[in-house]
């Protein structure tokens, strides 16, 4: 592994387990089943936004209650794709890790159509604590867009030995097809745990990560 591959792992470990607390409240409460019922009733900061090579990413404060607060991130971008085939690219765990940075595998557990449950491993160095994670996908179709909505079962299967399991990962893609052929996505989301890493450190990396994951779904995409 090179350095800058090594470095980067362990930047995204500092950004994931930085801080492993979860605070009491809602935050905690596994009943929750989406991002939009995770944000209901929470207030906003204005969002912080930057925009390269027609990838724009957002971030802004979200207050979830007066004792627990985190931050959203949303990407912006349009893919030159119809969109069944984005849809495929975003379910398929084999395509999922070619584009994805930030995983080494995903295994699908459970297929059934517009429901699906995936079990994805995070990409660090083997000297490194291992962590993973385990969502359940829902694709739902409106009038002029279709939605996934993705939440965690941390409990649908045991944790695999020397692996810890990430609680609170919750996100939604908002894909609108466009008349002359491109799909708009919007992905927003929200990891809920209080990290003692610096944002004038972390956001940065975290930028960097996304715009790569997003550069290459974009390539995946439109190179088929």
């Amino acid at each position: 592994m090179s350095v800058l591959a090594f470095f980067k792992s362990v930047c995204v470990l500092l950004v994931l387990l930085g801080g492993s607390v979860i605070a009491n409240g809602q935050s905690a409460n596994q009943s929750i089943n989406c991002l939009a019922e995770l944000l209901d009733g929470a207030e906003f900061g204005d969002w912080d936004e930057s925009t390269d090579d027609g990838i724009t990413i957002k971030y802004r404060d979200v207050e979830l209650s007066d004792e627990d607060e985190t931050r959203q991130v949303m990407v912006e971008m349009r893919i030159q794709v119809d969109v069944d085939s984005l849809l495929a690219v975003l379910k398929d765990p084999e395509c999922i890790v070619k584009w994805n940075d930030g995983f080494r595998e995903s295994i699908m557990l459970k297929d059934e159509g517009n429901r699906w449950i995936i079990h994805s491993f995070y990409d660090f160095p083997f000297l490194l604590p291992q962590q993973d994670v385990i969502s359940e996908y829902r694709l739902v179709k409106e009038e002029d867009r279709y939605l996934i909505i993705a939440c965690p079962l941390p409990d649908y299967k045991e944790e695999v030995e020397g692996s810890s399991r990430e609680q609170h990962n919750y996100n939604t893609w908002n894909i609108i097809p466009q008349p002359n052929g491109e799909c708009l996505i919007e992905f927003r989301v929200v990891t809920l745990s209080n990290s003692s890493i610096p944002r004038f450190l972390k956001d940065p990396f975290i930028r960097r990560t996304l715009r790569a994951s997003f550069e290459n779904l974009q390539s995946m995409c439109e190179e088929d």
